[in-house]
């Protein structure tokens, strides 16, 4: 893994390691929490916050020194139980069999999105807008999925309570 320094603005939560855009080296991917919006969510009155979801990409040897994807997440905030604990959104699986993971996004307690991702000629890594598919679930389900390098169809289990919903995704 690199080691480098990378300057944020805001608090880093969620941080984790996934191959992202399909080269076999794990990619940074962070979330991040504005200072200013502390206080939001200690208050009843503010129904979303936002998250921004940033991918370094791994350049052999070095993470990128802007981020290669960046994308600003609504996150609904009543009804989260253990938002801090949450991953709200994690790459898995490549439905498009493109190289590049899918983006699986929880910005509801009760909802799952997910987004297909395409690399683009710059190296940097596009999400498309509109989500592929969207699923409801529980507001308490725990949701595990596929990695991105798993070599079968990519998945999505969510665990709610004595009832295992199993999602298989192919195009």
């Amino acid at each position: 893994l690199p080691q480098q320094l990378i300057l944020l603005l805001g608090f880093a939560g969620q941080t984790h390691f996934s191959d992202v855009d399909g080269d076999g080296r794990p990619d940074l991917v962070v979330a991040t929490l504005r200072p200013d919006l502390i206080d939001i969510l200690g208050s009843k009155g503010k129904e979303k916050i936002e998250i921004e979801l940033l991918v370094y990409l791994n350049r052999k040897g070095t993470f990128s020194k802007q981020p290669d994807f960046r994308r600003t997440l609504k996150i609904k905030v009543a009804g989260f139980k253990n938002i801090s604990t949450r991953k709200l959104a994690r790459f898995f699986g490549d439905l498009t069999k493109d190289g590049t993971a899918e983006l699986l996004v929880q910005d509801r307690p009760e909802k799952l999105n997910v987004f297909l991702t395409k690399k683009n000629r710059d190296g940097t890594i596009q999400v498309f807008d509109r989500p592929l598919a969207t699923f409801e679930m529980h507001e308490k389900a725990h949701v595990i999925s596929s990695s991105p390098n798993d070599a079968g169809k990519p998945y999505i289990v969510a665990l709610e309570g004595n009832l295992i919903r199993y999602l298989r995704l192919s195009r």
